[in-house]
């Protein structure tokens, strides 16, 4: 087994065939094809554990290899979270048609019987480039999005907090023990609100509405609420 320098910046082709001749005929025949980062592999499960922890961008397989097939190999990538999604092509001498239509049911994205026109294998590998470009573009937007999207409720969340906070302490201004009383109330609704192990997002909502239950007070005449005496 041959492994090639890992460069962070360039898409990583993982080779894997028995043949030490095949997997190197295959090395020099994508050469060309861009600039990628190549890492070979002569057994098969050998190539399982190093893609469980370097997950590439495409991966070429044989099928007839000892320990595991290409077809096991390719079940096992496709469900992992990490490899579900990345490209892989079959090449093979095995003519079976049922040997093509089970790696393709396996998750497969193409299936090349040798011997091959090393134009053709090219042209596949370099769609198979392309389309996991697509898939990290699309990946990266959605994080960027989701990005997005958290800042912006957390944003309308502090407006939101503010506003409570604003609320309070204009009833604040019109009863100098209401501050205190509604302070004291948002602790024990969260106290209360965490010793019910409520789901967290619902602790919250409790503590940040309690202050507002004398919120009202901002609307009652002087004459009232400050009257001498009980009301």
């Amino acid at each position: 087994m041959t492994t090639a320098t890992l460069q962070a910046t360039l898409p990583v082709v993982v080779l894997i065939d028995d043949d030490l001749f095949g997997v190197q005929m295959l090395d020099e025949l994508i050469q060309g094809v861009s600039a990628i980062t190549k890492v070979c592999h002569t057994d098969p499960v050998e190539a399982i554990a190093w893609i469980d922890q370097h997950p590439p961008d495409v991966v070429i397989t044989d099928y007839d290899m000892p320990g595991t097939n290409g077809i096991e190999l390719i079940r096992h990538l496709r469900r992992r979270r990490a490899t579900a999604d990345v490209p892989i092509l079959m090449i093979t001498s095995i003519e079976d048609p049922a040997v093509r239509l089970a790696a393709l049911d396996a998750g497969a994205n193409d299936f090349i019987t040798k011997p091959f026109e090393a134009p053709e294998v090219r042209a596949r590998v370099r769609n198979m480039l392309a389309l996991r470009a697509g898939q990290k573009s699309l990946q990266q937007r959605a994080e960027t999005l989701t990005a997005q999207v958290a800042a912006a409720v957390k944003s309308i969340t502090v407006r939101e907090q503010e506003t409570i906070l604003r609320l309070a302490r204009a009833a604040e201004y019109r009863d100098s023990d209401t501050g205190a009383h509604l302070r004291r109330i948002a602790e024990y609704t969260g106290v209360l609100a965490r010793g019910l192990m409520l789901p967290p997002a619902l602790q919250e909502a409790i503590y940040l509405a309690a202050p507002m239950h004398d919120v009202g007070k901002i609307g009652i005449p002087d004459y009232i609420l400050r009257k001498p005496g009980l009301l």
